[in-house]
């Protein structure tokens, strides 16, 4: 089944204990991204500055910079949604400018010009940081997930597993804080007798071998945890 949705949308519509196992993929497919004509790449400097992955919904990045009420409402998404430590800076030149931005080129324009030069061969860094900030912020992804994170684990069947694939710290900091607390045993009456529902899989994350990051660059960030849902007693 292929389906245009959140996946929080979709798996909202099944029953609890519906599956055997869950797979999230957090990450995006950069084949069919690179040249959407939306910017997500940075390096694409004459697209149109837009980072929806739906067009059919929301607001551009260019008009959600233009409805902040100031520059620290900018700076704070910035930094929140990457921890660049250039976040304030670059977001007082994005807000400044933010009735020049029109195509990637601008951003890029803007943002580079208020690296400092101990930074400049960092450039690259920052200007992805920054993009998945933006990216975050104009999906909303952190919401998607949390209401993922919320109902996922109640449609597994007795022993079914989740998983979920991320790509940066923040996505997994989530990840694991839910997992954690969903794996710590409850109080189930008033005399303290405790049940454990889920059990944590993987106490740390797996991460890609050497081999894999030789085929493909793109996994090295990747960090997989899985939760299984405890067979009822």
């Amino acid at each position: 089944m292929v389906e245009h949705s959140s996946f929080a949308a979709f798996i909202a519509r099944f029953e609890d204990g519906y599956f055997d196992a869950i797979l999230l993929d957090l990450g995006y497919s950069s084949n069919q991204l690179a040249e959407s004509g939306r910017g997500f790449s940075y390096q694409n400097l004459e697209e149109g500055f837009d980072l929806r992955y739906n067009t059919d919904t929301g607001e551009s990045v260019i008009q959600k910079i233009r409805h902040l009420r100031d520059a620290n409402a900018l700076i704070k998404i910035l930094f929140n949604n990457s921890g660049e430590t250039l976040a304030r800076p670059i977001g007082t030149a994005l807000f400044a400018a933010r009735n020049e931005l029109k195509t990637v080129g601008d951003a890029v324009t803007i943002i580079s010009a208020v690296i400092p030069v101990a930074f400049s061969r960092k450039t690259n860094g920052v200007l992805s940081r920054i993009w998945q900030a933006l990216r975050i912020w104009v999906n909303d992804e952190f919401a998607a997930l949390e209401t993922f994170l919320a109902i996922a684990p109640h449609k597994l069947k007795p022993g079914g597993k989740l998983g979920i694939i991320a790509f940066h710290s923040l996505e997994d900091k989530v990840i694991t804080q839910t997992f954690r607390l969903l794996a710590h045993p409850v109080d189930i009456d008033d005399f303290g007798n405790k049940a454990q529902y889920f059990k944590l899989i993987t106490k740390k994350p797996i991460v890609p071998s050497e081999q894999e990051i030789e085929i493909n660059v793109r996994s090295r960030s990747a960090l997989f945890r899985v939760l299984e849902k405890l067979p009822h007693k």
